[in-house]
């Protein structure tokens, strides 16, 4: 019997899953993942590159950033807004493998390229057309590699993957 592998529309909904790990819509990116043994997500320190990144599969370098809460109107008469954040990345940061991959027991065979698990303001740079773009051809990859060997996507050898991912051009 072939595996199922899941794909994430752009939209945020899932199809073919079959799978128990909580699903919902665009607004839920903070998918618990695990690499190693250990969870792997895309947050602010690694952004910045104040920590390492494993198993990388795709970069960005957008800043990150997090739109109005609201608009409120200030006793002078002018509209001010709140809640806005734009933090700008030194430089091209890496994002792991372990970020689009929830834990093997919560669901076998997911791949999430876009709805990453990260921190919400690293996720203001994650978010943008390009990037969902590079990790959608890593996770296209991984899945392929899961397929001829017979394995979960969690278990796919990172080696390889990084050996087909530089192959065909991927800067990690």
């Amino acid at each position: 019997m072939k595996r199922r592998i899941a794909a994430l529309l752009t939209t945020g909904f899932l199809i073919s899953t079959g799978c128990t790990a909580p699903q919902g819509s665009r607004a839920t990116h903070e998918v618990d993942v695990v690499v190693y043994g250990g969870t792997s997500a895309a947050v602010t320190a690694a952004v910045q590159g104040k920590r390492k990144t494993p198993d990388a599969v795709g970069m960005g370098s957008y800043t990150m950033d997090s739109h109005n809460v609201q608009r409120y109107i200030q006793p002078n008469g002018f509209v001010q807004n709140e809640g806005d954040i734009g933090v700008k990345v030194k430089k091209p940061y890496k994002i792991a493998y372990g970020s689009i991959i929830p834990k093997k027991e919560e669901c076998e065979n997911l791949l999430v390229p876009v709805a990453v698990s990260s921190s919400h303001i690293a996720f203001g740079s994650i978010r943008m057309e390009p990037v969902f773009m590079i990790l959608g051809q890593s996770a296209g990859t991984a899945a392929g590699l899961a397929i001829d060997d017979n394995a979960a996507v969690q278990d796919v050898d990172y080696d390889k993957l990084r050996k087909r991912l530089i192959a065909d051009k991927q800067r990690l």
